[in-house]
């Protein structure tokens, strides 16, 4: 381009940009960008939520008891970023006083404009000598878009042959299907599986649920879905939590596992016999690679194919606990890792990322932080700073980035059990905040390459119809919050 065009065109560019910038000082909610807020609602209770988004819908969920009827409620709040309009339905999930069970929701993931969800169902049965108590995994799905208008529909499915699903990735393989992949525990309450739940044709969905028989002892933490994979994160029970000290110390507190398949999921890539399948198998071999038993962990999505694990971790010798994390652009290595001190008993909750880029955050509690504290780790050269967000009084229980911008939201609630909702401007974190922002200095340490963790997946039902049943709805209406705490630039 001639260079005196491109000087009148970035003359017009920063014109109209300082007209857009007097546009917003002049606006009646702000003198300036406001790069922190904190909502409270004064209609949604929470006791725990889950909140996803993607570039046109941020879906919340929450669940509280009904005092009055013993019930557990939820309710999904949907808000449309284009235009700032949020409302609500709420259901038991078919729960009465007459058929008093209840459902815990553990994950949820919006995916091709459908959000998807996770969780299992329970329920007491009497006999003459004792009570018995009886869970079940579920899954299930609705439209945001046709929910937020008031017309939609909520399925579930419960699952045969589990206790509870934790987490779940959905996949694409087609233009045609979707595949949900949720891991969980089977109803012998002990033994980690994998139900991946795909729809053949419009409206035909089948399931096919299965579990490494081998190593019986394998614990699955959580599961993702990469632009090309599907990527399982799991770990080896412990016998004991003991210290690395005590002559029965437990060498699988150090090591920790991945796995990945296609699109098209596990049961279409290891289901041939013929072929061998392994794991990756990591050994920490360093003194912040302690984990106790069955230590919650997560994946989250990074830039590209890349992707990141984290887990709370216990200093060797030391009362110190911390952080590890660690990126990778394929499961069979990774070029170096963190470690940063938090708490004691630090455990991480989940992750998020922004626009799939390097820049992660971390939900995570401890004993020092048990509101929750959020910490940015980014191996981008030194000097390796950790950032870190918490709370002083409102707990923090989910976060995920607000569409395409800087913002990142998270939710959870204060003593008064209302759902509250902060949303921060991750690159104004030198400016006056509704949050703490402090910063942390991680050890670095160098590479580490997977040994071969050899694995069999065996079916325990193969392509199983699936049928939807619909929710009763009942209630839907406007979400209503004020604002509690605003920073403005």
């Amino acid at each position: 381009m001639h260079h005196s065009k491109l000087s009148h065109l970035l003359i017009l560019a920063v014109f109209l940009s300082s007209l857009f910038t007097k546009a917003l000082a002049q606006g009646d909610d702000v003198v300036g960008p406001c790069q922190s807020y904190r909502h409270k609602y004064t209609n949604i209770p929470e006791t725990k939520s889950i909140v996803r988004s993607n570039d046109d819908y941020r879906v919340i969920h929450t669940q509280s008891k009904d005092y009055a009827t013993g019930l557990t409620v939820h309710t999904f709040s949907i808000l449309r970023y284009s235009s700032n309009i949020e409302t609500y339905f709420t259901t038991t999930f078919g729960a009465s006083m007459v058929n008093p069970f209840s459902v815990d929701i553990t994950d949820m993931e919006i995916f091709e404009d459908i959000c998807y969800f996770c969780g299992n169902k329970s329920h007491d049965i009497i006999e003459p000598t004792q009570i018995i108590h009886v869970m079940e995994g579920i899954v299930g799905f609705f439209t945001p878009a046709s929910m937020h208008i008031g017309v939609g529909d909520l399925y579930t499915y419960d699952v045969p042959n589990t206790s509870q699903l934790t987490r779940l990735a959905i996949s694409y393989p087609s233009q045609i299907i979707s595949h949900i992949n949720a891991i969980g525990i089977l109803d012998d309450y002990s033994t980690s599986c994998m139900v991946e739940i795909g729809e053949n044709a419009p409206a035909s969905w089948t399931a096919i649920l299965s579990h490494v028989s081998n190593i019986p002892e394998i614990h699955f933490s959580d599961i993702l879905t990469t632009r090309d994979s599907i990527i399982l994160l799991a770990q080896l029970k412990c016998a004991n939590n003991h210290p690395s000290c005590s002559v029965d110390y437990d060498i699988r507190h150090q090591q920790f596992l991945l796995d990945r398949f296609s699109h098209y999921g596990c049961h279409h890539d290891c289901s041939t016999s013929s072929v061998s399948h392994y794991m990756a198998h990591y050994n920490l071999n360093d003194y912040a690679g302690f984990h106790v038993n069955k230590a919650p962990m997560a994946l989250g999505r990074l830039n590209y194919n890349w992707f990141a694990v984290a887990f709370g971790v216990k200093e060797d010798e030391t009362d110190n606990w911390g952080i590890r994390y660690f990126p990778f652009s394929n499961i069979w290595q990774y070029d170096s890792s963190i470690y940063y001190q938090t708490g004691t008993n630090a455990t991480v909750i989940e992750m998020a990322n922004r626009n799939l880029t390097s820049e992660t955050f971390v939900l995570s509690t401890d004993n020092t932080n048990f509101y929750g504290i959020v910490t940015s780790p980014w191996l981008a050269g030194p000097p390796n700073i950790v950032r870190t967000l918490r709370s002083t009084s409102n707990f923090i229980n989910s976060l995920t980035q607000k569409a395409n911008t800087p913002f990142l939201e998270m939710t959870g609630h204060y003593s008064t059990s209302n759902l509250e909702l902060f949303e921060q401007n991750v690159d104004s974190l030198h400016t006056p905040s509704c949050l703490t922002v402090k910063t942390k200095v991680p050890t670095v340490f160098p590479e580490n390459r997977a040994a071969l963790f050899y694995v069999k997946w065996e079916l325990l039902y193969n392509h199983e119809d699936v049928q939807w049943e619909k929710m009763e709805i009942l209630e839907r209406g406007k979400s209503e919050s004020i604002i509690e705490c605003k920073h403005c630039n």
